[in-house]
């Protein structure tokens, strides 16, 4: 599960990082990122202003399927 984890920042950090990428006269887009570990809990944060990005599906240690969503939203 942590590997799992892991591997779902590292994918989300090098995607934020060339979709963040300014265009001349403008300042690079600032994002906070955060997982969301079912869909009850992307559907709420998804209510209150967040992205889904990302996901990835797995299997967990006792075989049953699971699914984390990284999801994001502009930094004030």
């Amino acid at each position: 599960m942590k590997k799992n984890v892991a591997l779902l920042f590292a994918a989300g950090a090098l995607m934020l990082t060339g979709a963040c990428t300014p265009h001349p006269g403008q300042a690079a887009a600032r994002w906070e990122s955060q997982v969301a570990t079912n869909l009850t809990e992307a559907n709420q944060m998804v209510d209150k202003g967040w992205t889904v990005a990302g996901f990835t599906q797995y299997t967990d240690a006792t075989g049953q399927p699971q699914t984390d969503y990284m999801m994001k939203k502009p930094k004030p």
